[in-house]
Order: C-alpha cells, then sequence, then structure tokens
C-alpha cells in the first residue's frame, strides 16, 4: 500500500510540475519548484539509495520536459542526499525516534523549518548550476530567496491540505 501511495504521489506531483507551476513565471525569479516535495516527505525508513534513486528519476522526469539538462536532476538527488541531516537539525531528534519519525504527522513548527532549509538548498544548487559561474551569485542568491519562498508557499498549503483532509 505504501509503495502504491508513494507511485501516485510521484505522478502526481510531477504532472502538477509540467502542466501548473512551468507555467508559472514572474520577473524572471518566482518559479515554483513543488516537485521537490516528493523527497521532502518521504518516509525516513527507507535506504539511501532508494531516496537516491527516486530523486534521481524525478529530477530527470522534470530535466526532460523542461529540456533543461540535468540540472534538476543535479540539484533533487543533492537534496536526496543532505535531506536526512536537515531533518534531524530541525526537529534535533536521534536514533530510534528518528527512524520512525512520520513526516507527514509532524507539527508545522518541526516541519516548517525543515522544509524551508530543504527549497532553500535544493534551489541555490539549482541556480547555481543553472547559473555556472560563482561571479554571479548575487543574482542565484536574490533568485534563490525569492523561488524558496514562493515554493514554499505552496508546500504548505500542500502540507495544509494533506495535514486536514487526514484529521
Amino acid at each position: 500500500m505504501d509503495f502504491i501511495k508513494q507511485i501516485s504521489s510521484f505522478i502526481i506531483l510531477l504532472l502538477l510540475q509540467i502542466i501548473v507551476f512551468n507555467n508559472f513565471m514572474f520577473m524572471g525569479y518566482l518559479n515554483p519548484y513543488v516537485y521537490i516535495l516528493f523527497i521532502i516527505m518521504l518516509p525516513m525508513n527507507y535506504s539511501r539509495t532508494a531516496v537516491l534513486l527516486l530523486a534521481f528519476a524525478m529530477g530527470a522526469c522534470v530535466d526532460i520536459f523542461e529540456n533543461s539538462g540535468g540540472v534538476h536532476t543535479a540539484a533533487t538527488v543533492f537534496l536526496a542526499f543532505v535531506r536526512r541531516p536537515l531533518l534531524q537539525l530541525s526537529t534535533q531528534k536521534r536514533g530510534i525516534d528518528f527512524e520512525s519519525l512520520r513526516i507527514g504527522k509532524l507539527p508545522f513548527s518541526s516541519f516548517a523549518p525543515y522544509a524551508m532549509l530543504a527549497v532553500f538548498v535544493h534551489h541555490f544548487m539549482l541556480f547555481l548550476i543553472e547559473s555556472y559561474q560563482l561571479s554571479d551569485i548575487g543574482h542565484v542568491f536574490i533568485r534563490t530567496l525569492a523561488s524558496s519562498l514562493f515554493t514554499f508557499v505552496f508546500i504548505f498549503l500542500i502540507h495544509l491540505w494533506n495535514f486536514k483532509k487526514k484529521d
């Protein structure tokens, strides 16, 4: 049952990204990339290899539809690589408590910092790789902040809708 839920989540977020959110562009800075919610919400008991492979698949699908040459794949795999330390930093949980952690059941006070950090890390890597030069770091940082806030608003709304639906 969990496998079917994850596959449907993958497909729904991918379709939402391709059909709806790829058409958002405001002043060249605001791009919501809500597909990363799939990686953010993966259960902590998944193996690191499985998470990295799922991130690769999601990023590659987005790259194919955006014709972006692998930048989404690289940024999404990087997010998958650092998501565990980001969650540990945000929740202050370790050991058994951490392995049994259900991200979808986290209170907003724990979910928000984790999601914000994850979105920021993903977007910074995405725009830095896309820019391909450190001399443009100011532009990359501004674009990262603006798009991260925009993306977080949509992720928050999706999370709130799912949280209310489960109650």
